[in-house]
Formats: C-alpha cells, sequence, structure tokens
C-alpha cells in the first residue's frame, strides 16, 4: 500500500516528505509513466510510443529491451 510504514522502511525510511511514488503503463502502443509526490500529486508525466512488429502473418509482438529504454528516458 502506498504510503505505509513498510514503504517507507523498504525505501530507506526518512522524511514523509521524501516519499515518492513512480507508475509505469506498458500498453500495446504506448509506455506512460506517472510521478507522484508524497501528497500523490502529479509531478510529472511522461509517454513514448511503442512500435509493434508483424514477423508473421497474423503475428504481432513489441521489443522487452525498448520498453526498458523508454522507461528510462
Amino acid at each position: 500500500m502506498f504510503g505505509s510504514e513498510d514503504h517507507k522502511v523498504a525505501t530507506g525510511g526518512g522524511p514523509e516528505e521524501d516519499v515518492m511514488h513512480l507508475g509505469i503503463d506498458l500498453g500495446t502502443s504506448a509506455v506512460k509513466v506517472c510521478l507522484l509526490g508524497h501528497d500523490r500529486a502529479v509531478v510529472a508525466t511522461s509517454s513514448a510510443a511503442l512500435g509493434i512488429s508483424h514477423p508473421l502473418d497474423g503475428a504481432s509482438e513489441q521489443d522487452c529491451g525498448v520498453w526498458c529504454e523508454l522507461i528510462e528516458r
């Protein structure tokens, strides 16, 4: 649960104002991220389009390495 004492301990403790949460949505067409502050207000958002390859007729796939690259941006 966000903001729980267990979560604070897992992130190193510290004042509640230092706690932030990162949400990641790996969708079929885009990677979206949202950073929330300690008060759960949105601090920043970003998204990047994902490509889909069609190696065979009727097949679709994505490169999971691209997911990581886009999240790290």
